[in-house]
C-alpha cells in the first residue's frame, strides 16, 4: 500500500514537472519501488535524483529496474541512483551524451557494470553501448 503510494506521488511529481517545464525531477526518499514510464516524457529534464539523500526525511527507494522511455531524457546530465538495489542499468544510457554525472553508490551491481563503474561516466556509458551492440548481433 505504501509502495502504491509512492508511485502515485511520484507520478503526480512528473505531471507537475512536465506543466511547469521543469529541468530537474527530485524523486529522491521515496520509497519507490518502480518508477512510473511516464518519467520518458520530460525531455528537457537535466538532472534526475532518483537515490537517497541523507539531509532529508523518507525512506530508501528500491528501484530494481528503470523504465527504457528514458531514452528519452536527451538533456539528462545528471543520474543519481544511490542506494537502491539496480544490479543493471538500461542499456539506452549508454547513448544519453550529455550524462556527465551517475552515481550508482551502494547497488547490487552486476560485476562488469561494477567495474566499468569504478572507472567512471564514460566507462560505463562504452560499456552500455557495447553491451547493447552484442545484443543484436545475430547468432
Amino acid at each position: 500500500m505504501e509502495e502504491d503510494k509512492a508511485y502515485l506521488k511520484a507520478e503526480w511529481k512528473i505531471e507537475e514537472a512536465a506543466r511547469s517545464g521543469s529541468t530537474v525531477l527530485d524523486l529522491e526518499n521515496m520509497g519507490l519501488t518502480e518508477l512510473p514510464e511516464s518519467v520518458g516524457t520530460l525531455v528537457n529534464l537535466t538532472v534526475l535524483k532518483l537515490g537517497y539523500d541523507s539531509n532529508k526525511a523518507g525512506d530508501l527507494n528500491q528501484l530494481r529496474a528503470l523504465p527504457s522511455s528514458l531514452v528519452n531524457l536527451t538533456q539528462l546530465r545528471v543520474l543519481k541512483l544511490y542506494n537502491n538495489q539496480l544490479t543493471s542499468v538500461p542499456e539506452v544510457l549508454g547513448n544519453l551524451t550529455q550524462l556527465h554525472e551517475l552515481g550508482l553508490d551502494d547497488n547490487p551491481l552486476e560485476p562488469e557494470l561494477a567495474a566499468a563503474y569504478r572507472e567512471g561516466v564514460e566507462t560505463v556509458k562504452a560499456y552500455l553501448r557495447e553491451k547493447s551492440k552484442s545484443a543484436r548481433k545475430p547468432n
